[in-house]
């Protein structure tokens, strides 16, 4: 009986094995858009729009050909799709973002042209995963419209990565508002790459993270943020706010070339486990912002950074809003290289832990070593504030004033 079982089992592997061997991969079809049928003779559509709707339900790559596209590309409840354009096709800014991608998966967009002023941006991805925004260029012409707040490229509870992009152009016409070129937002811990893009002439923050999402940020060179007007937010080229376990690393950041008045910083930061490293950061006013405002934050790690001419070098802000407590604790501050060359600095180091009457505010068990600090008044510093404490060890520092 075991005998004749163990033979059943086995023939009915073996046939659940052929039967998976010759199951035939869904075909992927191919699709060519051409606006004019110059380029590409004997295109399948003349509009991206129509490419989609012939697609619509199976895995896909549409080859768009160059040419003039003035249409909303809009990829909804699609899977295993390539929307590709590999001479470049432009895409003139309209109403909408100009391309939209909404409960989808598996979708490659890349080597797309757009360009123009917005009302709302440029490429918007929704409740999607693994969505990949590659090798775009997108053009504002520092015309875009005042009084709004949108990104050049926005991921919302999204998944997937958006790498070697170049937004330049990127601001409203009177620097009034925060235009992001890149932005991320998510409440599910959602995966997203940000790498190799090149981002100038930006309204308020370069790179934008917000929310439960886990971020790589690498490799960006971000250059001429706009500064803030009196009164605004600091503009910066990183912020990275409460995403638990990121990485802000090898990324370029470059003094703004705006004449306004405002401050600017390179990178911010707030995140349980978030780790700043080996970035380059020249010009900022405030080269890295790590602040813990009513949250608790652990083994956070800012290390190998060079920050070159800054007023203040690497700033922990540790504070309480009203009835709600702040905590950091097992902060690493090391091998940091902070140094001015034409203007002295106010510190290198700065810790400010400031609590309010209902609850405290720590800075616990950080350690700050092998930084190099130079041409500031003050090296390192601690600020306490009311109800605020810090613990800090301090090792092979090295400071030139």
């Amino acid at each position: 009986m075991l005998r004749v079982t163990c033979r059943l089992i086995f023939l009915s592997s073996m046939i659940l094995i052929l039967a998976m061997r010759a199951a035939p991969a869904r075909a992927v079809a191919l699709f060519v858009v051409d606006d004019d049928g110059l380029d590409c003779p004997n295109p399948d559509t003349n509009t991206i729009t129509d490419a989609l709707a012939l697609a619509h339900g199976s895995p896909a790559t549409i080859t768009v050909c160059p040419g003039f596209y003035p249409e909303t590309v809009v990829v909804n409840f699609e899977d295993s799709i390539n929307l590709i354009a590999p001479n470049g096709a432009i895409l003139p800014a309209v109403t909408n973002e100009t391309i939209i991608v909404e409960n989808s998966r598996n979708i490659l967009v890349q080597r797309f042209i757009i360009v123009g002023p917005s009302i709302v941006g440029a490429i918007r991805v929704t409740d999607s995963e693994n969505i990949v925004i590659d090798r775009n260029l997108i053009d504002g012409q520092n015309q875009n419209a005042d009084n709004v707040m949108f990104s050049a490229i926005r991921y919302v509870n999204a998944t997937g990565s958006i790498t070697n992009n170049e937004i330049v152009g990127w601001h409203s016409i009177n620097f009034t508002r925060q235009l992001h070129g890149i932005s991320v937002e998510g409440n599910g811990g959602q995966l997203v790459t940000i790498a190799d893009n090149h981002i100038a002439d930006v309204d308020r923050v370069g790179i934008n993270v917000l929310g439960d999402v886990l971020v790589e940020v690498n490799h960006n060179f971000i250059d001429s943020i706009s500064p803030a007007p009196a009164g605004a937010n600091f503009p910066s080229a990183i912020t990275v706010w409460g995403a638990p376990g990121s990485v802000i690393r090898d990324n370029i950041i470059r003094s703004n070339a705006f004449p306004a008045a405002g401050e600017f910083i390179g990178i911010v930061a707030q995140g349980d486990g978030t780790q700043v490293g080996l970035n380059h950061i020249e010009g900022a006013s405030i080269g890295i912002v790590f602040s813990s405002i009513g949250s608790t934050f652990r083994k956070d790690r800012i290390a190998q950074n060079e920050i070159l001419d800054t007023n203040r070098g690497i700033f922990i802000l540790c504070i309480t809003p009203l009835h709600s407590s702040c905590s950091i604790a097992n902060l690493t501050v090391s091998n940091n290289v902070i140094v001015n060359k034409a203007v002295r600095g106010t510190v290198g180091i700065l810790l400010v832990a400031s609590g309010n009457q209902f609850q405290m505010a720590v800075i616990l068990r950080a350690v700050i070593r092998g930084n190099q600090v130079a041409h500031f008044t003050d090296g390192w510093l601690e600020q306490v504030g009311f109800n605020g404490k810090i613990i800090a060890a301090y090792a092979n520092n090295k400071f030139t004033p």
